[in-house]
């Protein structure tokens, strides 16, 4: 029988999960109701561990937001060039975001809650400052080991991000005509090809 402390993250876990009515209906749409259905749990069980919708969007973002740092923090430390190691990154997020298409609805649910709700855009808006923050210094790895040569590394990153972000938004809003992995390999293709060293032939 599991200790209290694994029966709660189980339990939050399975209430998070459920939470995928968030994407499939909008977060203001969304009923506590249809979360416990969704769950298999009691509406007792539910509020015990979240007393709102808010409560469980904030989760939610958090959740998601731990999860893209690490992937971060890898991305920094591996083996390779700047432009594989963006590569392998962006196909990761890719795939991730492919296998499970609800992921990227919920993510435009959760833009706009930020610009509702302090907590949410604080989250959000702390992401994509360590999300730029990483890309610099991938940038300026690339810049050291003569990759490319790029005067404004945290522009340029912004520059990157917003590619993504923006290629995100455009698939959620049409996914059987675009290719997210292919979207994004463009994207890094425009980067360095701008960026190269001036006698790179």
């Amino acid at each position: 029988m599991p200790a209290n402390g694994e029966r709660t993250n189980e339990r939050r876990a399975q209430i998070l999960q459920a939470a995928a009515v968030f994407a499939r209906q909008g977060i203001d749409s969304a009923r506590m109701d249809d979360i416990v259905a969704e769950s298999g749990l009691s509406k007792g069980t539910l509020y015990w561990y979240f007393d709102s919708r808010q409560a469980i969007t904030i989760a939610l973002v958090d959740e998601m937001v731990q999860g893209e740092y690490q992937l971060l923090q890898q991305l920094i430390d591996a083996e390779g060039s700047t432009a594989d190691r963006l590569a392998r990154f962006f196909n990761t997020h890719a795939s991730i975001l492919q296998s499970s298409p609800l992921l990227g609805k919920l993510g435009i649910e959760f833009y706009a809650i930020a610009g509702k709700v302090r907590k949410v855009h604080d989250l959000v808006r702390h992401y994509y400052d360590e999300y730029v923050s990483a890309m610099v210094v991938l940038l300026k790895q690339g810049e050291t080991r003569g990759e490319f040569h790029i005067e404004q590394p945290r522009e340029m990153a912004i520059n990157l991000v917003s590619l993504i972000e923006g290629a995100t938004l455009l698939w959620v809003l049409d996914i059987d005509q675009i290719d997210l992995t292919r979207q994004f390999r463009a994207a890094i293709s425009l980067l360095f090809n701008a960026s190269l060293p001036e006698d790179t032939p």
